[in-house]
């Protein structure tokens, strides 16, 4: 590995090249046991390159308050195309109150980006993965991950993960944009909100924006099962989507339910956030605004996850199958 930091305090890691293709670094940087790290920064001095290492990008294990910003990971030096590492570009373990914010973790497709996920998480409370580029290069490019673009998963026993991750984009990822849990017994609490996602999964439009790991996305979550990722929180329904109407539907109850613009009429992905509404103490929502007549809508629904241990935790649905606006 190129860089291990361990049991240290408030360390910086900053203005790195993390990168050597013809001497790989099995890991770029590895942190353990840390507290109140930083990896990058808010200016582009700050950057770490971290790319063309046989293992993962960064590792960070048992760690307390680490920040890793501002780092361009699977890239080349130029920002422009990718230069995969050979695991996951960011794999976070045991941790709590981490931020994962403003990278661009990148890849290559089909299947020779970073080998695992783009960002994975494990048993990773408290923490937030806050607008990221995942499967697109520092330029915008399609360069997306071999795996999910965010899998986040929890061991058997483990108290329940609880996790952020909003104002990503999330694009262009072999199996899938967001993958929570493992099993249908992985009890993650993952909020989903105001990302923008397509083009992740197989065939040519997508299979994934979110998956709850043991659900279908043809069935798409209806009965919640307790223990299950994000409690298997069913997706909102869309009675009605009309240019002069608005959009009407269910969703669980005082749920909030996220609308957006999908890419296509079968891509189950939010790709244009529109609006949140809420859904009455009935499990009615509506959105009395302007729709783009063509366009595909679909929606998620957050909520609480009902366990008292956990109070200010939520949940999000998976996406619901897209209704053409009329």
């Amino acid at each position: 590995m190129a860089v291990l930091l361990e049991l240290d305090t408030n360390d910086v890691v900053a203005g790195n090249q993390v990168t050597d293709n013809a001497n790989p670094n099995t890991v770029g940087i590895v942190l353990f046991e840390t507290q109140g790290a930083v990896v990058g920064g808010g200016e582009s001095e700050a950057r770490n390159v971290i790319s063309g290492n046989s293992g993962g990008g960064i590792v960070t294990q048992q760690d307390l308050q680490t920040v890793i910003a501002g780092n361009w990971i699977g890239t080349a030096l130029s920002g422009r195309g990718a230069d995969p590492n050979g695991g996951s570009g960011v794999y976070l373990q045991f941790g709590t109150r981490d931020t994962v914010a403003h990278n661009v973790i990148a890849g290559t497709q089909p299947g020779n980006g970073n080998g695992g996920d783009g960002l994975d998480l494990q048993d990773i409370s408290q923490s937030s993965v806050l607008n990221n580029a995942i499967g697109v290069d520092a330029k915008n490019q399609p360069a997306g991950n071999a795996g999910y673009g965010i899998g986040d998963f929890n061991q058997p026993g483990i108290l329940p993960p609880t996790v952020t991750i909003s104002g990503n984009t999330i694009a262009n990822n072999v199996s899938g944009g967001v993958q929570v849990g493992s099993s249908n017994t992985d009890t993650v609490l993952a909020a989903i909100r105001h990302n923008s996602m397509a083009r992740n999964g197989p065939g040519a439009d997508g299979a994934f924006g979110i998956d709850l790991t043991g659900e279908t996305q043809s069935a798409c979550p209806s009965g919640a099962t307790t223990g299950a990722p994000n409690n298997y929180i069913d997706c909102p329904t869309i009675s009605s989507a009309s240019s002069t109407g608005g959009a009407h539907g269910t969703a669980p109850a005082n749920s909030l339910v996220d609308l957006y613009y999908a890419p296509s009429s079968t891509d189950p992905e939010g790709q244009t956030y529109i609006a949140t509404v809420q859904a009455d103490s009935s499990g009615n929502w509506s959105y009395t605004h302007h729709l783009t007549s063509g366009k595909s809508l679909t929606a998620t629904a957050t909520g609480p996850n009902g366990n008292p241990s956990w109070p200010q935790a939520q949940e999000t649905s998976e996406f619901t199958l897209p209704t053409t606006v009329t």
